[in-house]
């Protein structure tokens, strides 16, 4: 299985696109879906620079910062089958699932938090994430008796369609409204369910 791997320095924080007027606002569309960043694009010395991060992560990359050697490190999410030599690495493949879900749970959070038009581009982005988990999930599933990790796995199984559900309920519901309170109640409850046992499988994995 061949993993692709890109090392960049912190001054690759920021991803050169192209050139744009500095007096007309600047959109990053990812995938057709306009797609909103906490640092807007920039243009300097005529380049129009974006946050990598947001970039990556729309696409479903995983991304990780090292603070130690400055470091950001992206990875393309694996797409094919591969085989595992060890219990150590079953569980590092399920390390990255577990980030996955942690990833939809950030994009729900701020899906209900911000509650407008913008929070169905968060909902776009997890159902994004839990394509990715069920790649994993593939993988896992063929070697989880052989390291006896079955319940384990089980649990991510669990939790991805948990999430699933309130992704599927609420998606293009936003903003909510006076007569949809409850309906965004019942899936608020699902999420925190979720999210609960996202926390446990972490602490007995990791």
């Amino acid at each position: 299985m061949k993993k692709m791997i890109i090392c960049l320095t912190i001054a690759g924080l920021l991803l050169m696109t192209g050139t744009a007027l500095a007096t007309d606002p600047i959109k990053l569309i990812v995938n057709g879906v306009e797609t909103k960043t906490d640092v807007p694009p920039q243009i300097v010395k005529g380049r129009t620079l974006v946050p990598i991060r947001t970039v990556a992560e729309s696409l479903n990359m995983n991304v990780r910062w090292d603070d130690d050697t400055k470091t950001v490190h992206i990875a393309t999410p694996q797409s094919e089958l591969r085989t595992y030599n060890s219990k150590e690495d079953f569980i590092n493949e399920l390390s990255f699932a577990i980030q996955g879900l942690y990833e939809i749970e950030y994009h729900l959070t701020d899906a209900f938090m911000y509650d407008n038009l913008y929070s169905n581009t968060h909902i776009e982005r997890a159902k994004g994430w839990l394509a990715t988990v069920k790649r994993f999930e593939r993988n896992l599933a063929l070697y989880k008796d052989t390291v006896g990790m079955n319940k384990e796995y089980q649990q991510l199984v669990q939790i991805r369609q948990d999430y699933t559900q309130v992704v599927n309920g609420i998606e293009g519901k936003f903003p909510r409204t006076a007569l949809t309170i409850d309906y965004f109640e019942e899936y608020e409850r699902l999420r925190g369910d979720a999210l609960i046992d996202l926390m446990e499988l972490d602490k007995s994995v990791n």
